[in-house]
């Protein structure tokens, strides 16, 4: 539909007027709805966001139609505007969530972010299976305790690197993980995104065979020892049969492993299948009930479990889909496993969005959070003043240190200073610290914002825990946390300015959700509440709803021409259809099933070849009421059909089309709506601009 065709639509083209006209920026005003401008680069956007580009060309009239569309979308979105409800509780708090969500795709550095994405997915093609040694030692230890623990995993490496000692031995000696110590620190095989990330790091570095250096994560020291590397296999389904061992006298190795046998015996000769020999004996009661079959798994569910990574190395050997395996042996019992399928690891593009997801909840992100602040430092004159910082180190006392910090607790002006300079970035002095109030120096300060030792305080307040080390270390580390989240809000209160994307789909979803809450007003509950005016538009209507001639009528589906034969003599004898379904479903289950209804000649609600009821409808003979009819093949189906009434087309009552013509209604209100707002507010259209993206785009293709 062309713009100029529009009824009531005001649009003024003045070519020398509008040439000029420009928004704030250097994008050009298509079109103005009550004074506000609307961009070219907006209105582009959202054409081509909405346009599947490829799949049929842009023409000059697609555009205009568009166009029409986007101004309709304005007036309804002034209208909400004008009836207050950008300002409702629920719209603002709707809002705000949605930013929040939003926003967390941009407040990471996108460059590192893919980075760590391909890192990411390049590692998940390997398996991994290491041993590992670790002396525990928490972050805030002590230097004396910090020390301590490394000496002594750096005397197990180096009785390792002599020979004096074997890995594994070493690991049953000194190694603090539980899990893994008493198998020589054995983790069996691991992928990417599911160790900590230092740990992952050196995992991947370190070459198969050797052994690593010393390193630390949040738990203490390691050292790793690579076992093997191999090809990620991905997914696996498989079907389980199992029997335990030693849960009763009976249940000896010897009875379960023959009982085991025969039942591999019975599947491999056909005797029986798998399903059934699981569903009867298996004792695996997450899988039995379902013919022992289980959900995909991979390696990663089975990390520091050599057992289960063993049982799953099991299900890979098995060569091909069906194929089954020999009855093994494990901690857990005898087991059989049938391969269902397996599944690769998928493509980077198809794993790029959970890969993203991923990485921003794995600690690796601190990468990217630290790159952006950078970033925003650097791009907004980000100063620090180490002298208030120092004011603040040296007026804590031992409630810092005790976890019992209260910003209350610090005195009103420093105490003294000296030449620290614990924060990165343009470091400075603050002039005149010790006549200012403590609470008032300026930590540091970013574009406009200072951001002082009283706004420190109340995070230290928050976040205070016993420091078992260096007090030094653990504010200077408190403190680099808090200077990163404030610099993070900072880039987060100023993304629309910073972010064209973020700034587009932000005021794409503002727009929309308060335009959906002025439309459900006007239009859905309009349409749902007034039965009155419903009633009146159907009055006006109802030539439109009429049924077709149709068959009231049960439907028999049968799996064999003889059950055909043997339905249709119930059929006449009155046998109720429930009783015939049961009654020879009891010999052989899904044999028989029926639906009763009405049916026009073009109705897809029967679920049948439709040639069934053009068959029904085309002889008129067939509407005798009461007559069963024998229809023959039909697809997989044999069919009868009871006629129980030919009803003749006639008009339908609302009760019996309320949905298409509430649907009609609401379309009714909405034009109506939409006139309305057309007069109502004054639309002003750069025709030249029009005209200049229709010659760009159409003549790009």
């Amino acid at each position: 539909m062309h713009l100029n065709k529009v009824i009531g639509l005001l649009v003024i083209s003045i070519s020398t007027w509008a040439s000029g006209l420009q928004a704030q920026g250097n994008s050009p005003v298509i079109f103005t709805y009550q004074g506000h401008p609307v961009t070219l680069d907006e209105f582009e956007y959202q054409y081509l966001k909405n346009k599947r580009i490829g799949e049929q060309k842009i023409t000059a009239a697609d555009i205009d139609e568009y166009l029409d569309l986007y101004i309709k979308f304005k007036l309804k979105y002034e209208d909400a505007k004008d009836k207050g409800m950008d300002t409702l509780r629920d719209y603002r708090m709707e809002l705000a969530g949605y930013r929040n969500q939003l926003a967390r795709n941009y407040l990471y550095d996108k460059e590192v972010t893919d980075e760590l994405i391909q890192e990411a997915y390049d590692r998940l093609r390997w398996e991994i299976k290491a041993a590992h040694i670790l002396v525990s030692v928490g972050p805030d230890a002590s230097p004396k305790d910090t020390l301590e623990a490394y000496n002594k995993l750096k005397l197990a490496l180096d009785k390792i690197k002599s020979q004096e000692s074997t890995f594994d031995q070493m690991a049953m000696q000194i190694s603090d993980d539980p899990g893994s110590k008493d198998n020589g620190g054995d983790l069996g095989y691991f992928t990417a995104l599911q160790l900590v990330y230092p740990f992952e790091n050196v995992a991947y570095r370190t070459e198969n065979g050797q052994v690593s250096g010393i390193f630390r994560t949040q738990f203490g020291y390691h050292i790793i020892k690579v076992l093997d590397k191999r090809v990620n296999k991905g997914d696996i389904k498989v079907k389980h049969i199992m029997l335990r061992v030693g849960h009763n006298a009976q249940a000896t190795n010897e009875t379960v492993e023959k009982n085991v046998r025969d039942i591999y015996a019975k599947i491999m000769s056909k005797e029986s299948t798998f399903e059934k020999m699981a569903y009867a004996y298996s004792e695996d009661y997450n899988s039995k009930y379902q013919g022992g079959e289980m959900d995909f798994m991979n390696v990663t569910q089975f990390v520091g479990d050599p057992v289960k990574q063993n049982w799953l190395d099991r299900a890979f050997a098995i060569s091909k889909d069906s194929g089954i395996c020999e009855p093994f042996r494990t901690t857990m019992g005898w087991h059989i496993l049938m391969r269902v399928r397996t599944r690769p690891i998928g493509q980077f593009e198809q794993m790029r969005s959970s890969l993203r997801n991923q990485v921003r909840g794995d600690m690796r992100a601190q990468k990217s959070v630290d790159a952006l602040v950078a970033k925003v430092n650097s791009e907004n004159n980000y100063t620090a003043y180490s002298n208030s910082y120092a004011a603040l180190l040296n007026s804590l006392d031992s409630n810092f240190t005790k976890g019992t910090f209260k910003k209350s607790q610090l005195p009103s002006y420093a105490k003294k200073t000296i030449n620290t300079v614990p924060v990165r970035g343009n470091v400075f002095n603050q002039p005149n610290v010790s006549q200012t109030p403590l609470v008032d120096l300026v930590l540091f300060k970013i574009g406009d914002e200072n951001h002082n030792v009283g706004e420190f305080a109340d995070y230290l307040e928050k976040h205070n825990k016993t420091v078992y080390g260096s007090s030094d270390e653990a504010l200077q580390r408190m403190y680099d946390q808090w200077m990163n989240e404030v610099c993070v809000n900072f880039q987060d209160k100023h993304l629309e300015e910073k972010s064209v994307e973020f700034r587009n789909i932000y005021q794409e979803y503002s727009e929309g959700i308060l335009m959906f809450y002025r439309k459900k007003e006007m239009v859905w509950d309009k349409a749902n509440s007034d039965s009155a005016g419903l009633a009146n538009y159907f009055g006006q209507h109802r030539e439109e709803y009429k049924w077709g001639d149709r068959f009231f009528c049960d439907v028999y589906f049968c799996s064999s021409e003889d059950l055909m034969n043997k339905v249709a003599k119930q059929v006449k004898k009155k046998m109720n259809p429930d009783s015939i379904k049961k009654f020879h479903n009891a010999v052989k289950p899904l044999s028989v099933d029926y639906k009763i209804g009405k049916y026009e000649v073009n109705d897809n609600y029967l679920f049948a070849d439709k040639k069934l009821l053009e068959d029904l409808f085309a002889n008129p003979k067939n509407r005798k009421k009461n007559k069963i009819l024998l229809m023959g093949n039909y697809g997989s189906d044999w069919i009868v059909v009871k006629v129980n009434e030919f009803i003749p087309g006639s008009l339908k009552e609302l009760n019996e089309t309320r949905g298409p013509v509430t649907a009609k209604y609401e379309e009714f209100l909405e034009e109506a709506w939409t006139k309305t707002l057309q007069s109502k507010y004054q639309v002003v259209v750069n025709q030249e601009v029009v005209d200049n993206l229709k010659k760009k785009l159409v003549n790009s293709q």
